[in-house]
C-alpha cells in the first residue's frame, strides 16, 4: 500500500521539530550547567519526576482523542469532535487540580526522603511552579492530540519549536538572577503559551469548538473512557519507569549521577523522538483510513516496521559511539556518568525505538491490551531490579535495571504484534535485512576498535571522540548501498525526488 503524502508530511515536519528541540535544549542544558552547576541540576530533574504521577489524570484521554476525533472528522462529525475535545480537556484539568491538592504534602515528604537535607529548600520553591507547568503541559497534550487527529502535525510541530525557543528566552534571562527558580518560572511561562496556541489552532480546524472549552459531555467521556482504560493502566505502570530510576540514582548514586544521566536520557529521548515522531503519524491515518482488506493494513505495517528496522540500529549505535564526542562539547569534558550511562540505556531506548511502529499500531487498531501489559512489566522490572542492582552495584546498578526494564518487554510486544500478523519469531530481523545487520554490528566493532587505538596508544581523546561516529557513518552508507530499501532511501535523498511510496 501506498503511504500518503499526508503521512509522509507529517512524518518529516515531526522529525524536523524533534531535530530543532534537541538543538535548542543542547544549548539550554549547556548554559544551566554552567549557570547552576550538577547538583542544581539534578533537584530539577528529581522535582520535575515527582510530579509527573500527576499525568495519572490524562486517564489514557490524550490517546483516545487521536482515535475518536479522526474517526469523528472522517465522518465529518465535527460537533461531536468539538464534544470529545471538551470534555477531555475539562476532565484533565478538574482532575489534576484535585489530585495537586491532595498529593502536595506527600510530594513534600518524598522529596525530603529522596534529597539531602541542603537541596530541600530550593526544590519545595520550585515544586507549585512545577505543577502548573504540568497542568499547562497535560491540558495542551489534548488539543495537540485533537491537531494530530486532524492530520496537521506540521503545524502543530511549528508551534512546538516556536515554544521551546521562547521557553529558551526567557531561561537566560531569568536564571542568572533567580536561579533555579528562573528555570521554574520560564517552564511555567512557556506550558502555559503551549496551552493558548494550540487551542487557537485547533479551532481552525475544528470550527465548531467554542471560544473556551465550557461543556462536559457524560457521553462522549464514557465512549472515550472505555478505549482509554487500557491506555490508563499502561500509563499508571510507564510514568513511573523515569521518576523510579532517578529516585534511585539520586539515592545510590547522588544528585550529580542523576544530573547527567538527566542530560543523557533528555539527549535519548529527543533522538528517539526523531523516529517516533514520525512512526506516530500511523495512528491517526490507521484509525481514520479505509482499507479495502487485511492486506492493506498489513503491507503498510511490514513497510514501516521494515523501514524503521532500516534506521533504527544504525541511528541508535551512532548515538552511543558519538557520546564520547558530545560530552566534549556539551559539558566541556570527557563525563563519564554521561557516556556511560547514555551508553547504557541507549540499548533499552533502541528496543523501545524498534516496537514503536507495533505499539502505534496497536493503538490505531484500538487493540491496547499488549501495550498495556508492556508497561506493566517494564515498570515492575524497573522498580524491582533497579532497587536490587541499585543497593549493590549504586548508580550503574540502577541504569543497568532500566536498560533491562525496557529491553525486555518491548521485544516481547514485537514478537507477539510480529505473530498475530503472520511473522515468524525470526521476522524480528525483517527479511532481507540481515546481511545488513551483520555489516552495521561490524561498523560499530571497527569504529570503537579504532577509537580505543587512538585514545589508548596515541592519547588522542579529542580525535578518537571524532573518528568513531565518522568510521561508522562510512560503514552505515556502505551497508546502505547492499540493502534494496535503504538503496532506495539514499538515492531519494541524493536525488530529492522523494514520493509518495518508501
Amino acid at each position: 500500500m501506498l503511504i500518503k503524502k499526508r503521512l509522509l508530511n507529517n512524518a518529516a515536519f515531526s522529525a524536523l521539530q524533534t531535530v530543532l528541540s534537541a538543538a535548542l535544549l543542547f544549548f539550554l542544558y549547556r548554559f544551566l550547567l554552567k549557570q547552576l552547576g550538577a547538583e542544581q541540576l539534578g533537584i530539577w530533574a528529581i522535582v520535575l519526576a515527582s510530579t509527573s504521577v500527576g499525568r495519572l489524570t490524562d486517564m489514557g484521554l490524550a490517546g483516545a482523542i487521536v482515535k475518536f476525533v479522526a474517526n469523528s472528522n472522517a465522518e465529518g462529525q465535527l460537533e461531536k469532535s468539538a464534544r470529545l475535545v471538551q470534555t477531555a480537556a475539562l476532565t484533565i484539568s478538574a482532575a489534576l487540580l484535585t489530585l495537586a491538592l491532595l498529593a502536595l504534602p506527600v510530594l513534600h515528604l518524598l522529596l525530603q526522603w529522596v534529597l539531602p537535607p541542603t537541596a530541600i529548600s530550593p526544590a519545595l520553591e520550585i515544586l507549585p511552579y512545577a505543577v502548573a507547568s504540568l497542568l499547562f503541559a497535560m491540558i495542551s497534550g489534548i488539543f495537540q492530540s485533537g491537531i494530530d487527529a486532524c492530520h496537521r502535525m506540521d503545524v502543530k510541530n511549528i508551534v512546538l519549536v516556536s515554544c521551546n525557543l521562547l521557553y529558551i528566552v526567557i531561561t537566560v534571562i531569568l536564571v542568572p538572577k533567580f536561579g533555579l527558580l528562573g528555570i521554574a518560572i520560564a517552564q511555567t511561562i512557556q506550558s502555559l503559551t503551549l496551552v493558548c496556541s494550540t487551542w487557537i489552532i485547533l479551532r481552525r480546524f475544528i470550527p465548531t469548538l467554542p471560544l473556551i472549552p465550557c461543556r462536559w459531555y457524560k457521553t462522549d467521556f464514557r465512549e472515550m473512557l472505555g478505549y482509554a482504560t487500557n491506555f490508563q493502566i499502561g500509563m499508571l505502570a510507564g510514568m513511573f519507569f523515569d521518576p523510579v530510576t532517578k529516585f534511585l540514582l539520586a539515592k545510590y548514586g547522588g544528585l550529580s549521577q542523576t544530573a547527567f544521566y538527566e542530560m543523557a536520557n533528555q539527549l535519548l529521548q529527543k533522538a528517539r523522538s526523531v523516529i517516533v515522531s514520525a512512526q506516530q503519524a500511523l495512528v491517526p491515518e490507521i484509525a481514520g483510513g479505509n482499507f479495502a482488506d487485511k492486506d492493506d493494513l498489513l503491507a503498510l505495517y511490514k513497510k514501516a516496521y521494515g523501514f524503521s528496522f532500516l534506521l533504527v540500529l544504525p541511528y541508535y549505535i551512532g548515538i552511543i559511539l558519538s557520546l564520547p564526542l558530545i560530552s566534549f562539547l556539551w559539558i566541556g569534558h570527557y563525563e563519564s556518568y554521561f557516556v556511560v550511562y547514555g551508553a547504557i540505556v541507549s540499548f533499552g531506548w533502541l528496543a523501545t525505538n524498534l516496537s514503536a511502529v507495533p505499539y502505534f499500531f496497536n493503538i490505531g487498531t484500538g487493540a491496547l491490551t499488549w501495550n498495556t501489559i508492556n508497561h506493566v512489566f517494564n515498570g515492575l522490572i524497573n522498580l524491582v531490579l533497579g532497587s536490587i542492582l541499585g543497593y549493590y552495584f549504586s548508580g550503574v546498578g540502577v541504569i543497568l535495571a532500566a536498560s533491562c526494564a525496557l529491553i525486555m518487554p518491548n521485544i516481547m510486544l514485537i514478537q507477539i504484534v510480529n505473530r498475530r500478523l503472520g511473522f515468524g519469531v525470526m521476522d524480528i530481523v525483517p527479511c532481507g535485512q540481515r546481511v545488513y545487520l551483520l555489516l552495521i554490528v561490524l561498523g560499530a566493532a571497527i569504529s570503537i576498535l579504532g577509537g580505543v587505538f587512538l585514545n589508548r596508544y596515541a592519547s588522542m581523546d579529542m580525535v578518537a571522540a571524532l573518528i568513531m561516529p565518522g568510521i561508522f557513518l562510512a560503514i552505515t552508507l556502505l551497508a546502505l548501498k547492499f540493502n534494496s530499501m535503504g538503496k532506495a532511501v539514499v538515492l531519494k535523498i541524493f536525488k530529492k525526488n522523494i514520493n509518495n511510496d518508501i
